[in-house]
């Protein structure tokens, strides 16, 4: 969405070139307006538009000299202008023109001459961004991006122990003739988002948050400043425990997707460590001992039955406490802990489905185990399985206390299934039809549901737009109506609102 703000004198022509046409579903929003040229610096100083429409007669600066201003003193060399005039004078459009002013319309404005002319300046806008983004893909915050991207990848199929890697992530222009050096900084003590403020100060050339720790590139010439970096936050924060990996330098792709296999190799060399300290990928002990599983067998059965059938967390915790505090003692693999670990939660996930069949989808749904994997201590592991823990239970007792309220729901549901789309649809209707109070649907609907009453039917109503925008060549205004919308307006803002473009833009994608 482009930006673009109005420059004229009177307040009624502002008016209406805000309302003469429908600037987002060309492509724009309007950003600013102003009353006279000094405003308008200001607004452009402020909000840096991509077009903006200038009177050409105003006091004390006309809209040329505006331009010109702009042009010389503030650099607005990416900015489009169109002059506004009620003079159709060729000394104007000469100047007009020795300014690169993109247009002139001519008033009263006239709606398919603005609109057209829009269009075409929206396409030239499109293919310089397009000329600017080829151009970052060198810059910092692509190269980031790349980093990051290849990271994400691999780390998740040298998890998974899966073969046949990608050999092009698209980091050799970004590595360069340059040495690079990665490592990870984690912390039993800490939260992840403190841990990435921590980095920031550091000078890391790159730095990203992951599930249990902060990964960071810097140039090998520059290491040195992350040692002291380092060492200072060890000394100084006292009791609190911060673990440094460090993994081997790298000049290319290949030697990165190396350094990455041995950082995953390692994650687990601190896991049941007590005291900071910093270590090398590759070269610590390696994972110790290993898991007895059968040991933990009728610990974990009794976890699963309380959570299941009592909705009761407290002694699954302790039970978990007692197994980590077990394995650690004992130095047992962190790898098969976790698998362990993993394989009950998939166990609990099981039972919780036989026991409460269809509701059960609501336990562990936003659960993603394979995460457990990522954790580099014994702790933060911990600390994840608790919360599980915890939220399976509350769920657990919602289900045994409120079987009612979960079955108006489903009816609930049906209805709006059925009715969505009619423009007469309304919460009086949905709660007649199912026999409950307005207020009392919406109350219950929004606690089993975890979401409003109309914010469900609204994603309702925008899939099936987003499906017919893509499959059909229905007009905008016909689908706002197949939807439940009476006014085209309201529907764009809306669909605008929630997926960052108007429907046309959403089409042409």
């Amino acid at each position: 969405m482009y930006k673009v703000v109005f420059v004229d004198d009177e307040e009624q022509n502002l008016l209406l070139m805000e309302k003469i046409i429908d600037w987002e579903e060309l492509g724009f929003r309007v950003s600013g307006m102003a009353l006279d040229g000094d405003e308008g610096i200001e607004m452009y100083r402020e909000i840096r538009p991509d077009l903006m429409l200038v009177d050409i007669k105003m006091d004390e600066m006309d809209g040329l000299s505006l331009i010109r201003r702009l042009r010389e003193a503030y650099g607005a060399e990416d900015t489009l202008f169109i002059i506004v005039t009620a003079y159709d004078e060729f000394s104007y459009a000469q100047q007009a023109i020795r300014l690169n002013v993109e247009n002139y319309l001519l008033k009263p404005l006239e709606r398919q001459k603005l609109t057209e002319m829009l269009r075409k300046i929206k396409k030239r806008l499109d293919m310089e961004k397009e000329r600017k983004q080829r151009q970052f893909l060198l810059g910092k915050q692509q190269s980031a991006f790349l980093f990051e991207k290849a990271l994400s990848q691999l780390w998740g199929v040298f998890i998974r122990g899966e073969t046949g890697i990608s050999k092009d992530y698209g980091l050799e222009n970004v590595i360069g003739k340059d040495v690079y050096r990665s490592f990870v900084l984690f912390s039993p003590d800490e939260p992840d988002e403190k841990l990435l403020e921590m980095v920031k100060t550091w000078g890391a050339g790159f730095y990203f948050q992951r599930q249990d720790g902060v990964f960071g590139i810097v140039k090998e010439e520059n290491w040195h400043g992350i040692e002291e970096a380092y060492e200072k936050l060890r000394v100084t924060e006292g009791r609190r425990r911060y673990m440094l990996q460090v993994n081997a330098a790298f000049s290319s792709e290949d030697e990165f997707i190396e350094s990455m296999f041995q950082c995953v190799l390692s994650r687990y060399e601190l896991f049941y460590e007590e005291k900071s300290r910093m270590y090398y990928s590759g070269e610590g002990k390696g994972q110790a001992g290993r898991y007895e599983e059968a040991d933990k067998r009728e610990f974990v059965d009794e976890m699963l039955k309380e959570l299941i059938y009592q909705g009761k967390s407290d002694s699954s915790e302790k039970i978990l406490a007692r197994i980590m505090k077990d394995a650690k003692e004992k130095e047992e693999s962190p790898g098969q802990l976790v698998d362990a670990m993993l394989d009950m939660l998939y166990q609990l996930k099981i039972q919780l489905t036989k026991t409460y069949k269809e509701r059960a989808f609501a336990l562990l749904r936003h659960q993603n185990f394979l995460v457990l994997h990522e954790f580099h201590t014994s702790e933060k592991l911990r600390r994840m399985l608790e919360q599980i823990f915890r939220s399976v239970a509350e769920q657990v007792q919602e289900i045994k206390n409120d079987r009612g309220n979960y079955a108006a729901v489903g009816k609930i549901m049906d209805y709006i299934q059925k009715n969505y789309w009619c423009r007469e649809f309304s919460a009086t209707e949905a709660a007649e039809a199912v026999n409950l109070s307005r207020n009392y649907l919406l109350k219950i609907f929004k606690e089993e549901k975890g979401i409003s009453f109309w914010d469900y039917v609204t994603q309702l109503r925008m899939e099936k737009a987003k499906e017919l925008l893509k499959n059909t060549d229905r007009t905008v205004y016909a689908i706002s109506l197949d939807i439940g919308y009476e006014s085209q307006y309201h529907f764009s803002r809306k669909f605008k609102s929630l997926f960052g473009v108007s429907p046309l833009e959403f089409r042409n994608l």
